[in-house]
């Protein structure tokens, strides 16, 4: 906050300086000073950022290939169950077949021990 006022209050007092004036060239390296602490404050910033930025990446990226391998593997999944509904219905048809035959049987069977 404090370069940011120094910085404000350079810029304020520009139209009164006079750059023949002993004095401005006194405040000229407290001006270069404020400049390169505050050039140094934006590439720390912009570097912790950019990390950040970095690792969220990294995140974002990992769960998304995650969340594919999820979708490839339940649609592998899906695929398989889809296969095995047809065979168990082919397999339940086959069975009432059966249970029809074997009551038909049974039926038969009643009819002729009576």
């Amino acid at each position: 906050e404090q370069k940011r006022r120094k910085v404000s209050e350079m810029l304020q007092s520009a139209a009164k300086v006079d750059p023949a004036d002993p004095s401005y060239q006194y405040h000229s390296q407290g001006i270069l000073d404020t400049l390169a602490d505050l050039l140094k404050d934006f590439r720390t910033e912009k570097e912790e950022l950019d990390s950040e930025w970095a690792k969220a990446k990294a995140t974002y990226e990992s769960t998304i290939a995650d969340l594919e391998e999820k979708i490839r593997l339940n649609e592998k999944a899906m695929d398989e169950l889809e296969t095995s509904i047809e065979t168990l219905k082919g397999e339940i048809a086959q069975a009432r077949g059966d249970l029809v035959s074997a009551e038909g049987l049974l039926k038969d069977d009643q009819l002729y021990l009576k």
